[in-house]
């Protein structure tokens, strides 16, 4: 199965989303659908309950828990489940679209087109409670567009960075009563955040998308960013594509592998990638997801070219092993 979206809830159950590939291209009555493992990524199988989408029409794109038990499978259409992945249905929001969506605590955050058309950018935030309710919230007061991203949960206030690619990244933070506070960050162009269990709001600041090596810095806020403390610069590579934090252990990934910090981002080191014989994939992840026991996996970058092999790690990213997504 090659797999296109990953989602942890426990340490030893994970589900993807993906499809059934021969080689590197994708036929065009290729279907998506949700497959799960209870035991670390030994076996897999087909959620029945599960819808299956033709893969070329996007659909479904990815799958997020916000809880052990509550989740979505989203895109073009958005299906939740509450059972833990057993069963699923679809939910109607207020887009033709899911953008984005994150959230914690049984609550989800979408962030989706405010009107239709291919030139339409502007982008609209909602929010879904445990019961399946769905509320739209305001804004805030800048331009909030696709390139803008939706963090995780900050002290119980969802947090929303704006501003990437083309100007300072600002930080925005939304309490269940609504109304954004609006707090500056280090980075210019843009940003990979994650917040700690500590309630710390972690920071890596990139370069411009596409622009090559990328010179980046991590920073720290502990005050939901009013202040900022400079951790350290992990080097120039290229471009990151995930960052998780867990325990004061900072995981990056990027095209060419992963570097890993234990000491809250003070001191980088190349994170071990133990590969299996023939394994022709990169070390590089486009998605990390480690639980607060430092138990994770991660998505390979390459992981739509054939058959997935999922890392996973037990020791916060120090090491990594392979374990192929097989259907039986």
């Amino acid at each position: 199965m090659a797999a296109t979206s990953l989602a942890m809830t426990t340490p030893t159950t994970a589900f993807v989303w993906g499809f059934r590939a021969r080689g590197y291209f994708r036929p065009f009555d290729t279907h998506a659908e949700l497959a799960r493992t209870d035991d670390g990524g030994r076996t897999w199988h087909v959620v029945p309950g599960a819808p299956r989408e033709n893969y070329q029409s996007e659909a479904v794109s990815d799958v997020t828990f916000v809880s052990p038990t509550i989740g979505y499978l989203w895109g073009r259409r958005v299906y939740r489940t509450v059972d833990g992945g057993l069963t699923w249905r679809p939910l109607r929001v207020p887009s033709h679209r899911v953008d984005q969506l994150s959230g914690s605590d049984g609550y989800a955050w979408a962030l989706a087109p405010a009107c239709s058309g291919p030139s339409c950018l502007k982008e609209t935030v909602f929010r879904i409670d445990p019961d399946g309710r769905i509320e739209r919230r305001d804004i805030p007061p800048t331009r909030v567009d696709a390139d803008d991203r939706l963090g995780g949960t900050y002290d119980g206030l969802q947090t929303l960075f704006t501003g990437e690619k083309d100007r300072r990244v600002e930080l925005w933070l939304q309490g269940p009563s609504g109304g954004w506070v609006g707090r500056r960050t280090p980075c210019d162009f843009a940003a990979l955040d994650a917040i700690g269990a500590d309630n710390e709001v972690h920071l890596l600041c990139t370069g411009e998308p596409g622009a090559g090596e990328q010179l980046t810095q991590a920073w720290v806020s502990g005050d939901g960013g009013r202040t900022w403390s400079h951790r350290s610069s992990p080097g120039e590579f290229g471009y990151p594509t995930g960052l998780d934090v867990a325990a004061g252990t900072w995981i990056l990934s990027r095209e060419r592998g992963s570097i890993q910090t234990s000491n809250d981002g003070r001191r980088w080191r190349p994170a071990r990638f133990r590969a299996p014989k023939g394994y022709t994939g990169g070390e590089g992840f486009d998605q990390i997801d480690i639980l607060a026991d430092g138990v994770g996996a991660a998505l390979p970058a390459d992981a739509f070219q054939g058959d997935t092999r999922l890392a996973y790690t037990t020791d916060y990213g120090r090491e990594w092993t392979t374990r192929k997504v097989r259907i039986g």
